[in-house]
């Protein structure tokens, strides 16, 4: 009946009343939106009560009994998982609302298959719905997320966010499943530019078309992402230190802020720590009437407080030169409007206070600091036909974008606009005094806050962000959106503290709630529960939540700012010095003790399964014949050498002096040693008894890969590089290390995808093709995966026959989504060796290395390239020093450049050369290319040696 009224009334005579008619079609479309909901909660009801029904195409239209008292909650409960939810794996999809029959049907299908589907529907009314989508979307139970391309999506900025949300992380790029919801939308996607990068974004994934038998071309799709991913969230991209030309000018931008910041606070003879606040840009806090009343107010109230007492805080640190002192904080913001600038605000009035309370007669110092971009590079405006021409011009665009609304805007010299409280921007003003076409002909640049000291730092806003993810030790999050969520992973990723206050809401509540915590809180309950006060509000809060006996979802606790305050500066001042320095080990003890009658330890297990048992070939009994040298030793073997092997609690023993030569001083702590003495000689001895010379191997790795990639073409591209090596020593007169990864490549189908070419292939083409000798060096969480079930090598390490292999103590790092894994190379947030690479390039191994041959590579390999030709001298305790501290000769490269076959959002197959090939082209890198190389291979964009 509301929808036949509605009908009519559209449908009258008197169509003059536009705004009117318009209402009433919104209210059609939200109507039928609602009982659609409807229809889907008795589905979805009818397939808990009778699993049966996921088998159906309508999942069944029965249990009408109670349809009447049904309403969302029922079904879309996202306080607390269902057992639907923890019984299946999980598909998020994306769409937009005039899809919501093709969404059905995607839906349907799904179910059929056996999954649990969850689409925006699912977030409640009242809930920030970005914040529960992306919550879902990185859960790690959801293992494809779906998403729903018309034109009608292509308009939507909902759609927009979580497209790009999703296509622009690597973790989340491997699950998405595109599917065009007709044949016009990729006409529509050619057609017009502004849909650019759509196509971009598009060209690196295989998308379902819509035709005939779309939904079997969706379910192959679905598929082949699952096996490619092992029903495992895949693993994240490496996120090691990158010791970029950026980020080298950038963290030595920050060494001369930071100079300038301690020397002004010495003058009170105080020392500080600089915190940073990044969130929302766009809130609004109410003044006025709704001062006491609405969010904006209670935000206000919240902001307020927490910057009184931050503004007070003191915390007691370790001094490098002995003892501790107390430290005050120094504020940070990203200098836009919104949380910051109100926390900027808020702080500095409170400093101002305290200061007059002293009485100090010295000039107060500057206690918040605002970091804008500092926009084009100056001298090279007019140069249309250089790439820096081309970045200027999109930085003096993103200017205009953000200044004049959320920041201060200088034209000409002049700042002409601060958004304070109440301020307006006056564009006529500009217009009378610069001309209507200032914004072409006038210089634009950020302009300065009159709060605190505004500085400027990088190209654009993304150098900016990442300015402050090197820089700052510590991140306050309010609220936000996927800017500000990125932006705190890029803190994670250089191992900052990120704290969110959850309770307000946005990207900040996802974030606390979708595990992203950190070690540094484990085993601490101090920590734990200050972190879940501001999740929830109030002290109350997180004890009803934590009452049993409460439905999720049911507490009203009204939120306490001083109590969230008082949580946020007890955890702050609680906090560990240093994320760097949190190294877990894990793994197996290879000295355990696993069998008590016998005495067998796992390292015992191990050396059995190196023998291949015996077995009948070709009518013939061959016997038991050993296939790998496994080069750890036993505690007997260490003892008979002179020296034991240090075990698993000597591991965490703090020496001051007769350290191994492998273990690592952090900042704060020592890092424990991965390997013992006696197992360093014997990799040492085998190298020696080979030959004596060892070449250092890296490769694309699994995320990569070689693209088009079969046994011929790996042949040549390594057979000029094994001639060179082989006439320097000759053959047989050397031997490979490498990383220990399998080889999953499948020569009877060398280019589909479930073929892995990758460095464990080139290895196996290098045994076979050029009987190379190779040496594996690996976590030892992944022993058992060298040997098959019987004994003998796995068949993805049959390369390493008549090879050896060398285990190595698993350590373990946070990755930039805060999770687990191991660290198998390359270098840690501080520039400290880990892995194999702390093997490779020890005392013991290193006289004996006599090049690294890289055909191509990722962040690892070129930490490890790094190594060879530029060493690590600013690590705590670097690997390329002597013990008086001078360089250590350089290892020289063999480079092999080679095309990715993933190469990535943005980039078309086979077009890049991976993460190494743009390191080389640094000025630092080509000037150490040999003479040699230069005359053999001229105009080569990406030379042979060096």
């Amino acid at each position: 009946d509301e929808i036949q009224a509605l009908k009519e009334e559209i449908q009258a005579p008197d169509g003059s009343d536009e705004c009117g008619t318009s209402r009433c079609i919104k209210a059609l479309v939200d109507k039928v939106q609602e009982l659609k909901i409807e229809v889907q909660s008795l589905k979805a009801r009818d397939v808990k009560a009778d699993p049966a029904a996921r088998s159906t195409k309508s999942g069944g239209g029965g249990g009408s009994g109670g349809a009447s008292t049904l309403s969302r909650d029922d079904y879309y409960e996202d306080e607390e998982p269902s057992a639907q939810e923890d019984e299946y794996p999980r598909v998020v999809v994306s769409y937009q609302s005039a899809q919501v029959e093709m969404l059905d049907e995607v839906n349907s299908y799904f179910e059929s298959w056996g999954f649990h589907v969850w689409d925006g529907r699912g977030v409640k009314a009242g809930k920030n719905w970005i914040a529960q989508w992306c919550q879902k979307a990185m859960d790690e139970s959801t293992v494809l997320i779906v998403f729903l391309l018309s034109e009608e999506f292509l308009n939507s900025q909902a759609c927009y966010d979580e497209f790009f949300f999703v296509m622009g992380d690597k973790m989340l790029n491997s699950r998405a499943l595109p599917l065009m919801c007709n044949a016009e939308t990729m006409g529509v996607i050619d057609a017009e530019k502004k849909w650019v990068d759509f196509k971009m974004k598009l060209g690196t994934k295989n998308y379902v078309h819509p035709i005939e038998g779309w939904h079997s071309k969706m379910k192959e799709g679905a598929m082949a992402l699952m096996d490619e991913c092992k029903f495992r969230w895949p693993e994240p991209a490496e996120v090691t230190k990158s010791l970029s030309n950026l980020e080298e000018e950038l963290a030595e931008r920050w060494a001369t802020f930071r100079n300038v910041i301690e020397e002004d606070w010495k003058r009170l003879d105080e020392n500080v720590i600089c915190v940073g606040v990044i969130g929302s840009t766009d809130h609004k806090f109410s003044v006025g009437d709704d001062a006491k009343s609405d969010d904006g107010a209670r935000a206000k109230e919240l902001v307020s407080e927490i910057a009184k007492q931050l503004a007070r805080l003191e915390i007691e640190r370790h001094m490098e030169e002995g003892g501790a002192k107390t430290h005050r904080l120094v504020l940070v913001t990203g200098g836009f409007t919104g949380f910051g600038a109100e926390m900027a605000r808020a702080f500095d009035a409170e400093r101002e206070k305290m200061h007059a309370e002293r009485g100090d007669a010295v000039q107060r110092p500057v206690s918040v600091y605002q970091f804008l971009p500092e926009g084009p590079i100056p001298g090279e405006k007019g140069q249309s036909n250089t790439q820096q021409a081309k970045l200027n011009k999109e930085a003096e665009a993103e200017i205009l974008k953000f200044a004049g609304h959320v920041a201060p805007l200088k034209v000409n010299g002049d700042t002409v606009y601060v958004p304070d409280e109440g301020a307006r921007f006056d564009e006529q003003s500009l217009v009378t005094q610069y001309g209507s076409d200032w914004k072409e002909t006038a210089t634009c640049r950020f302009g300065e806050w009159r709060i605190g000291k505004t500085e400027f730092v990088g190209m654009d806003n993304s150098e900016r962000q990442r300015f402050l993810a090197i820089a700052l030790p510590i991140m306050i999050m309010f609220e936000g959106g996927p800017g500000a969520f990125n932006e705190a992973k890029l803190a994670m990723a250089r191992q900052r503290f990120v704290i969110p206050i959850g309770y307000l809401g946005g990207m900040a509540k996802a974030f606390g709630e979708s595990g992203h915590k950190a070690d540094w809180m484990k085993g601490k309950t101090l920590l734990q529960e200050q972190y879940a006060v501001l999740q929830r509000g109030s002290i109350e809060a997180t004890k009803v939540e934590a009452d049993p006996e409460s439905k999720p979802g049911a507490c009203s606790c009204p939120s306490n700012p001083a109590e969230v305050a008082a949580a946020l500066s007890t955890l702050v001042r609680n906090l560990p010095e240093s994320t760097a320095s949190i190294t877990v080990n894990t793994g197996v003890d290879l000295h355990m003790v696993v069998d008590a009658a016998t005495g067998r330890t796992k390292l015992d297990d191990l050396r059995d399964k190196c023998y291949k048992p015996a077995h009948v070939k070709n009518g013939k009994e061959v016997g038991r014949a050993l296939e790998l040298e496994l080069l750890n030793c036993s505690k007997n073997d260490a003892d008979q050498g002179g020296e034991s092997t240090e075990s698993a609690q000597a591991l965490h023993d703090h020496q001051a002096e007769g350290d191994s030569p492998l273990m690592r001083r952090s900042r704060s702590m020592i890092r424990e040693a991965i390997a013992p003495d006696a197992d360093m000689r014997s990799l040492a001895n085998y190298i020696e008894k080979h030959g004596g010379n060892a070449v250092l191997i890296d490769g694309h790795g699994k995320s990569n890969q070689f693209f088009r990639m079969d046994r011929a073409t790996m042949k040549l591209t390594l057979k000029p590089v094994i001639d060179y090596i082989n006439g320097l020593y000759g053959e047989g007169k050397w031997l490979a290390i490498y990383g220990g990864d399998p080889d999953d490549f499948k020569e009877d189908d060398p280019y589909s995808e479930k073929s892995i070419a990758d460095t464990g292939f080139l290895m196996r083409v290098l045994a076979d093709e050029f009987k190379v000798r190779i040496v594996a060096t690996q976590c030892d969480i992944y022993a058992d995966y060298f040997f098959a079930e019987e004994g003998g090598l796995s068949p993805c390490y049959s390369h390493l026959k008549n090879g050896a292999a060398l285990l190595f103590k698993t350590t373990i790092r946070l990755n930039e989504a805060q999770m687990k894994e191991p660290e198998y190379g390359g270098f840690d947030a501080e520039g400290n060796l880990v892995g194999a690479s702390r093997l490779w390039f020890s005392a013991a191994i290193r006289k004996f290395v006599r090049f690294e041959l890289a055909v191509g590579g990722g962040p690892i390999a070129q930490n490890n390239l790094e190594q060879c030709l530029f060493g690590n001298p600013n690590a705590p305790d670097p690997e390329s020093l002597d013990a008086e501290g001078n360089p250590l000769p350089r290892i020289p490269v063999l480079y092999v450049p080679y095309r990715v076959r993933n190469c990535g959002a943005g980039r078309e197959s086979g077009s890049w050369f991976g993460q190494i090939n743009d390191w080389v082209q640094q000025r630092r890198v080509k000037r150490l290319i040999t003479k040699e190389s230069k005359e053999r291979l001229p105009g080569r964009r990406v030379l042979f040696s060096f």
